[in-house]
């Protein structure tokens, strides 16, 4: 890291430090992100989403460099810090704001799905602004592909039932993903946490908050979601309808850009089907809406001869058979990886409570089943481009 000046931090994440940089010998500002060695995984699975995408709603990764102890990434600097911290200034954003917001955070998740590739993270904190206001989506350490969804979760059938690797922010998780019997990400679960951010900006706080995860999960998957009367009857429909405890029944992205909330139809490229999350919803019990689903990016399963084989019965979210017994293994989960994590946690609580307190709607939450620590010296088949080693860089800063 030789090569910059580091300044004040800007932004903290779990693993994380933030620093403004500028490249010695120019007057070129960069955000320089500075991560613990144990998240390398993550941080390659980032790089690798930025790489493969060019858009002018999605941040930009110029380079990145491996140190003793520490991973660097060298990413766009938004001078206008994040969407999190704006809310926490201002509380919430009138409409015409949230509409030029939304639209650039269409945008940039147009491209991903576009590009099969489902963000499972999105939230306020990962929502950068640039000098002009414009959106820069980033926190693309969770983010992942259909096909590896896919076989993970056929995987998973296979075994145990469960997926072995989930993590996320509650407040933003769609209820599919906190069911005992399903727990994948799909197009509909970003739709979701988009409907959440909205919501937010809206409100001022997402659709759903609590101090206790238990608390929350049960709202998430049984209460309806509030929307105060002082909202345009327009901005309540695209809200109610992305935030749709059916999957099946969430928007798709047709109906989302041609909603009457924007004023006027965005032109996007129609984003290709994957019929891959029909094939995972529709193994939990989930069915299209009847025809209307043809709009959908949930896609209908092709049969061998080609044709489409649409389920047409309309059904309600299916209810797992035991709610609070899966409530409790997730609260349970979360407790153990965070006590993993964080030498000490649940010292001074009960420890027989399987409860986790959340200190904010931000706070993120490791749900794997089986937490496997990750050499800090792994070596990992599949690098980034651009990479630089301590070697050649002068060490740690």
């Amino acid at each position: 890291m030789n090569n910059f000046h580091i300044y004040e931090v800007v932004g903290r994440g779990k693993h994380s430090v933030v620093y403004k940089g500028r490249q010695k010998k120019t007057i070129q500002y960069y955000a320089v992100k500075s991560v613990e060695k144990s998240q390398r995984p993550y941080i390659l699975q980032e790089g690798k989403v930025l790489q493969s995408l060019k858009h002018p709603n999605v941040m930009t990764l110029y380079s990145w460099y491996e140190t003793t102890n520490h991973l660097w990434l060298v990413l766009e600097f938004c001078v206008g810090g994040d969407l999190l911290t704006l809310l926490r200034q201002d509380k919430k954003l009138p409409e015409t704001s949230i509409h030029d917001i939304g639209r650039d955070l269409l945008s940039a998740l147009h491209a991903l799905h576009s590009n099969g590739i489902v963000h499972c993270d999105l939230k306020p904190s990962n929502v950068l602004l640039d000098e002009n206001g414009r959106v820069k989506l980033g926190g693309f350490g969770l983010a992942r592909t259909a096909a590896d969804i896919l076989n993970k979760h056929r995987s998973s059938r296979r075994s145990s039932g469960q997926d072995g690797s989930k993590r996320g922010t509650p407040c933003y998780m769609s209820p599919e993903l906190l069911r005992g019997d399903f727990n994948c990400h799909s197009f509909a679960s970003d739709v979701w946490a988009l409907g959440c951010i909205l919501y937010e900006c809206a409100v001022g706080q997402p659709p759903f908050v609590s101090s206790s995860l238990n608390a929350l999960v049960d709202a998430i998957l049984h209460k309806e979601v509030h929307l105060p009367s002082s909202l345009s009857e327009g901005f309540r429909d695209l809200l109610r309808r992305c935030l749709s405890k059916n999957p099946m029944e969430r928007m798709g992205w047709e109906e989302i850009l041609r909603h009457p909330f924007w004023k006027s139809s965005i032109k996007l490229d129609k984003v290709p089907k994957q019929a891959v999350f029909a094939e995972l919803l529709g193994s939990c019990g989930y069915r299209l809406e009847g025809e209307d689903g043809e709009g959908r990016d949930l896609a209908p399963i092709a049969s061998d001869d080609g044709k489409e084989n649409r389920a047409v019965s309309p059904t309600a979210a299916p209810r797992p058979k035991d709610d609070r017994s899966n409530v409790l293994r997730l609260s349970r989960l979360a407790k153990r990886n965070l006590q993993n994590e964080e030498a000490g946690y649940g010292s001074t609580s009960n420890e027989d409570s399987a409860d986790v307190k959340l200190d904010d709607a931000d706070t993120e939450l490791d749900f794997t089943e089986e937490t496997t620590l990750v050499p800090a010296d792994k070596e990992y088949p599949c690098e980034l481009e651009g990479s630089m080693s301590a070697d050649s860089n002068g060490g740690e800063r």
